[in-house]
Parts: structure tokens; sequence; C-alpha cells
């Protein structure tokens, strides 16, 4: 059977395998079952993997990147952010060393059901799906070298937010190094607020 992936909108991908000009293999998705570029595969190289982008749902073979993170430690972030906001989706995932939290684009779905309810509009005149919401990167907690910034052998994290003024673009460090925990509950509350935007 040929690898498939089914993305959060829906669409189904088989992953093909082709070739470079220079004769190495070469790896790409497509909604089609057939291409005329290469051949389906069953499986990837351990070094590759079917990536989703968090923002938009687009699919891709990207190569694995090496990474310290625990996937416990992407689920407390994960679970943390649907417990401590208002956002009813989110999508956390790993990025080398670095946790990334995506937040949704439009208001949190919670508060447009009840802005849908307040109007006495039916919530069918929206689309609650994630399939049909854009996300960004807000959130990232980088783990730092070990017995950097602590006490050797703790797992200590920065965190930065991502800062969407015009002459910035780029993600700006926030408070002080600490544990993944206390600064996940520190700052995942904020998100979706002003003073997430405040923090320096």
């Amino acid at each position: 059977m040929p690898l498939q992936y089914r993305n959060r909108k829906d669409d189904l991908y088989t992953v093909f395998q082709g070739t470079t000009k220079t004769g190495k293999p070469r790896y790409y998705v497509s909604k089609s079952d057939y291409s005329d570029a290469g051949d389906p595969v069953e499986e990837l190289p351990d070094d590759f993997e079917v990536f989703e982008s968090p923002a938009n749902g687009s699919v891709s073979v990207r190569r694995r990147k090496p990474t310290r993170i625990l996937a416990t430690e992407r689920e407390l972030i994960a679970q943390l952010v649907l417990k401590l906001t208002d956002y009813s989706v989110e999508h956390t995932i790993i990025d080398g060393d670095n946790i990334v939290v995506y937040a949704p684009d439009r208001a949190p779905l919670a508060a447009m059901e009840s802005i849908a309810k307040v109007f006495g509009l039916s919530k069918n005149l929206f689309d609650f799906s994630p399939a049909n919401i854009q996300f960004s990167a807000v959130l990232k907690f980088t783990l730092l070298p070990n017995g950097q910034g602590s006490k050797a052998g703790q797992r200590v994290f920065l965190t930065q937010r991502f800062c969407f003024r015009g002459s910035v673009d780029d993600w700006m460090e926030i408070g002080k190094p600490g544990t993944l925990e206390r600064l996940a509950k520190q700052f995942i509350p904020t998100l979706g607020t002003d003073d997430f935007y405040e923090q320096f």
C-alpha cells in the first residue's frame, strides 16, 4: 500500500519518490495517486517525515530535525493552551529544540460562538472547523543546553513571543529562563489578550 497522509482539511496526499538532477532520491507528496515524476512509496527513510504546516495545513516531505524535546513536554504545552486560554483549537509542534505554539488567527472559537448566540445568529453561519482557520506561531519554548541557566542536569527553557510589528516581525525573548511548566503557566494564560503583546 502506498504511504498516504490526510491533513486537517481532509485532503489525502500520496508520498512519491523521484530523483534530483544529480540522481539522488527526492521525496514529495501529491493529491493525485499518480505522478509522472516518481513512484509511490510504502515508507520513508528514518531521516525523512511527512510534515503538515500548522499555519495553513499544507503538506510536504522534509528531513527530520534532531531534537532533545520530549513528546510529553509538547503534550503538556498543548493541554495547557486549551485549559488556560479561550482557544478551542491549537497546534503545538516540536521544531528542533523548540516547542512552538500556533494559535488561530481568528477570534477564539468559544468567543465566536458566544457572538452568534448573543445576536441570535445560527452557528451554522460560521464554520468553526480547524480546517478553515489559519494559525500563526505566537509562542516558543526553547530548551537550553544542559546546565545553562540553572543547576546542572535541570531542563531549563527560554520563552519567546512573536512580534508582529512591521519593523520587527521576529521572535522576542520574554521573561527569564526557567522550568517548562512554570513558564507555560506564566505566559500561556496571556495568549489572545493585550497582556501578551505588552510582555518584553
